[in-house]
């Protein structure tokens, strides 16, 4: 249950810390969070990373499918690009570790197109 509170009867102090959990909550996604990530991937770099997995998918694991990017790649860069692509549903990985190339837009907007699937918000 939610409650108002007015914010006019918090000590400043209070109200500064609500600010800053708010707007951490709201500019950071919760995985970014959770890492104190010191370099952030390059479009381009993320790019290459999306196609060589599609292109290889299900033929490797993590450590090995970085070892074998077309264009080295530090592994911190790697993993959180990784991540990204785990986080956004573009890969998977099964029980073994074997990474897998899941995206599939064309079927997406197939379902979307069905009227009986569509939302009615």
């Amino acid at each position: 249950m939610l409650t108002m509170i007015d914010i006019d009867d918090l000590p400043v102090d209070a109200c500064r810390k609500i600010y800053k959990v708010i707007h951490i909550g709201i500019t950071m996604p919760q995985a970014m969070l959770q890492k104190n990530i010191l370099h952030y991937p390059q479009l381009d770099t993320i790019l290459r990373v999306e196609e060589f997995i599609k292109e290889n998918s299900g033929e490797y694991k993590k450590k090995s499918l970085w070892q074998n990017l077309p264009k080295k790649t530090i592994y911190q860069t790697f993993c959180v690009i990784f991540d990204y692509l785990l986080d956004s549903g573009k890969i998977a990985q099964d029980k073994e570790g074997w990474v897998v190339w899941i995206w599939n837009p064309e079927l997406v907007k197939a379902y979307l197109s069905k009227p009986h699937l569509t939302w009615k918000g």
